[in-house]
């Protein structure tokens, strides 16, 4: 048992579906005696095996091994486990909240490459809109056990899934192309549909289960943080566009005032207008 335990630590799998998915049932397995439970808590196989949720090697475009529902099958396999194996649980929700993490600097690094305007970065966005599927899919799992909701609020799970909404939107004029492509603003989403289905749902399990005051409290924070954000992004947009200053600086009557009056398709063969392309979109994806 014990080597089949130290085995699973293994990041390296071949991307294969059915090798994936029968990962949770063998450490299941493992951990139905105590002395196998033991192990599997020494050898803490779960950030290798949540580390494939978020590499390229198994992710949309290079490989289809995590489409359908594999994702949603190893969540209700963590899930047996956790309540099952209840030792295993700050174990796994600590190995799951900072693989999303990870994933989070994932896409704060990409922002960034994509804020220097570098070239090639379609596969890398791929990648990102899958990793945050996989983990949303995997949290509707695990969270519509009630238990499982205060251990991963404690782990710092909600911040994690508030600091990835955000990072789903495109930047730039990618993003102002994005909008101006929605046929009807009051019922389309800015990220991609099924992602944001995924995470909200996780959202809400935690808003069910969760305690209120805690729950509140974390979401107070982040809002700060957001707010801060939107002044800044507010400033930046008057002072580009020539809008009235005001008071108030969350005021945002009048702020698109000074906007030139031209197509954004043709901001890109317009250099003088591409730094405050940049500031708009900053604005657009603060509000």
């Amino acid at each position: 048992e014990r080597e089949m335990a130290q085995s699973i630590v293994s990041p390296i799998l071949p991307a294969v579906p059915e090798l994936i998915m029968a990962i949770p049932n063998v450490i299941a397995a493992l951990s139905l005696t105590e002395d196998g439970s033991k192990e599997i808590l020494k050898a803490n196989p779960f950030p290798a095996l949540l580390a494939v949720f978020y590499h390229p090697k198994y992710s949309m475009p290079n490989s289809s091994c995590l489409l359908n529902e594999l994702t949603a099958i190893v969540g209700t396999g963590l899930d047996e486990i956790m309540r099952h194996v209840p030792i295993l649980r700050p174990q796994v929700m600590k190995a799951l909240v900072n693989a999303m993490r990870r994933v989070v600097e994932i896409g704060q690094e990409l922002v960034a490459k994509e804020e220097t305007r570098a070239e090639g970065l379609e596969n890398d966005r791929t990648c990102l809109m899958q990793y945050a599927l996989n983990f949303g899919q995997m949290l509707e799992q695990i969270l519509h056990n009630e238990d499982h909701s205060d251990p991963f609020v404690e782990a710092g799970g909600l911040e994690t899934i508030l600091d990835l909404f955000p990072l789903l939107l495109p930047s730039h004029t990618s993003f102002l192309t994005h909008i101006s492509c929605l046929s009807c603003t009051s019922v389309c989403t800015l990220s991609h549909s099924t992602t944001e289905d995924s995470l909200t749902v996780a959202f809400k399990s935690i808003a069910l289960h969760c305690d209120t005051e805690k729950m509140l409290e974390k979401m107070i924070h982040s809002l700060d943080r957001k707010l801060d954000e939107l002044e800044r992004s507010q400033v930046e947009v008057k002072e580009a566009f020539n809008s009235p200053s005001l008071s108030d600086k969350l005021y945002a009557g009048g702020v698109l005032e000074g906007l030139p009056r031209f197509p954004v398709y043709d901001i890109e063969q317009t250099p003088e207008f591409l730094k405050q392309a940049d500031t708009l979109s900053r604005y657009l994806r603060n509000s």
